[in-house]
């Protein structure tokens, strides 16, 4: 195989993305400047994954910059590879969306560079180079984006067998995928806004980014007892007695993200906030009460190391999940998309860890329930009453 020399190596890469020297960049900055694409395309399509028009995207984008301020080149240049590697950042939305690869592999590849492999509990762990960025908004364009690459990439919905050329194992990745963006909202509203609860930070979320929060969803999943419990609640229900509510789900006007709210605390109940890293560590970092960050390291996922019959299983059970569909319109009997992309994986598909799929047995959801808090009103209510 012929070697290929660095100058060689310059002056196709120039052809190809069609630069040229900005008048204000000398010639010794102007050959620096081609040297660093030239490792920018080795790094995005030989070490990324992506292809050339995922690349030539962003050096477009690069390209109107440098011809703005010549001096920050390199900036520029470091920022797109910080970028790249952070899914859901301005960088690596340019390369998601420039991308000709088709949606399933779209999918695909970001499950490659988060390093997704599934546990011998059926957890997903992530060993990759790249990580989801802590800058995703929970109604970000990207996470829409992502949602409906999904569906057009498994247009039978994430059940084992639905489409040719899937796996157990790849549609058990792309469902347990929605659990990590939940992480990344809770930390997002914990981080970045002000208030007393959880709910406080999610409603200054709400008026700041002028999101309009929907309540209309039930919440039946998510309100979950323990066996003797549901037994006792289907006797009394001859006698109109039915399940309590104590948590209420909120969601973004998109329809996708989701939070699941404790209506007399006012904080998030989510697995999250129970799950533990390999170390023993919680999830989120706090300093001084306030979350500011998130452990990246390997969840410990051994049932064992949980008690599923009590407060840590509810919360478990009961915890929120990123939908991949918005669900408005699912009571149509042709659409029930939300259905086949959100709740059989987690239900009938048994696609959950081993660790929520036994929380779920010990703290069955209710047959018999009624939905009371449907607005913003009715939760602070509640609140204030606690």
């Amino acid at each position: 195989m012929a070697v290929i020399d660095l100058d060689t190596m310059c002056r196709q890469v120039e052809e190809r993305y069609q630069l040229y020297k900005p008048i204000k960049m000398t010639e010794a900055a102007y050959a620096s400047y081609l040297f660093r694409l030239v490792e920018l395309e080795r790094k995005i399509i030989e070490q990324d994954g992506w292809d050339e028009p995922a690349l030539r995207a962003c050096i477009f984008w690069l390209k109107k910059k440098v011809e703005e301020v010549p001096e920050e080149a390199e900036t520029l240049i470091q920022q797109l590879e910080l970028e790249a590697r952070q899914i859901g950042t301005v960088g690596y939305s340019r390369l998601f969306y420039g991308s000709q690869k088709g949606n399933r592999e779209k999918v695909r590849l970001l499950l490659r560079q988060l390093g997704s492999r599934m546990d011998e509990h059926n957890q997903l762990q992530l060993y990759g180079t790249h990580r989801i960025s802590l800058s995703i908004a929970p109604h970000s364009q990207f996470l829409e984006e992502l949602a409906a690459c999904v569906k057009r990439g498994y247009p039978s919905g994430l059940l084992v067998d639905a489409d040719e050329g899937t796996s157990k194992r790849e549609i058990q990745m792309v469902h347990q995928l929605r659990h990590y963006i939940d992480r990344q909202n809770l930390f997002y509203i914990r981080a970045n806004y002000t208030g007393e609860t959880d709910y406080d930070k999610l409603l200054s979320y709400a008026r700041l980014e002028r999101q309009k929060l929907i309540y209309r969803d039930t919440a039946r999943f998510h309100n979950r007892m323990s066996r003797s419990q549901v037994a006792a609640v289907s006797k009394k229900y001859k006698k109109n007695q039915v399940a309590k509510q104590a948590n209420a789900k909120v969601k973004t006007a998109n329809g996708l993200s989701e939070f699941i709210i404790h209506v007399e605390t006012g904080e998030f109940i989510s697995q999250w906030n129970q799950l533990r890293t390999q170390d023993g560590l919680p999830v989120f970092i706090e300093q001084a009460g306030a979350v500011t960050g998130i452990r990246h390291q390997l969840i410990d996922s051994s049932v064992s190391s949980y008690d599923l019959k009590g407060r840590s299983g509810k919360e478990i059970a009961d915890t929120e999940s990123f939908n991949y569909d918005s669900g408005f319109l699912d009571w149509l009997p042709w659409r029930r998309r939300h259905e086949r992309y959100d709740m059989k994986p987690g239900g009938q598909e048994k696609l959950d860890s081993d660790i929520r799929k036994r929380a779920k047995k010990e703290w069955p959801f209710p047959k018999r329930y009624r939905e009371i808090y449907w607005s913003e009103k009715s939760i602070f209510r509640q609140i204030k009453k606690s």
